[in-house]
């Protein structure tokens, strides 16, 4: 349940994608940094819930990934045209994390990237392709 803090980190990373200090029933806090007021508290059993249960600010990683594509068309006769090919896709072979960050608060990794340890996106692909046109 939200405390009216803000949870927005100036410098997020895969371990702490927000702010994950939660004030627990028992008045202890969990998840919190030196010095980090509670932005979280846990709900009381049969307490009316006044508020979203999607947290829509929390984002996703942003994508980084570059296509590029090289053509070279040769015209053979008047009317006739060779055209070769070649595409590659995520040219940078940039790996991605396209899960996004755990934000159920009873979880452990509360805060966490879920997909921080396996590659979300696929490799490099170089696809060569010829064409005749007439």
């Amino acid at each position: 349940m939200p405390t009216g803090v803000s949870p927005k980190l100036d410098n997020p990373n895969r371990d702490r994608w927000f702010n994950t200090c939660t004030l627990l029933s028992n008045g202890a806090t969990r998840g919190c940094l030196q010095g980090e007021t509670p932005v979280w508290t846990v709900r009381q059993p049969f307490q009316l819930q006044t508020w979203s249960n999607r947290i829509t600010w929390v984002r996703r990683p942003g994508i980084k990934n570059l296509d590029a594509s090289i053509l070279k068309n040769t015209h053979i006769t008047e009317k006739v045209l060779w055209q070769f090919r070649a595409d590659f896709l995520n040219a940078t072979n940039t790996v991605q994390f396209f899960n996004g960050p755990i934000t159920d608060v009873n979880n452990g990794l509360f805060g966490r990237l879920a997909g921080a340890v396996t590659q979300s996106n696929l490799p490099r692909f170089i696809q060569l392709s010829m064409r005749v046109q007439f």
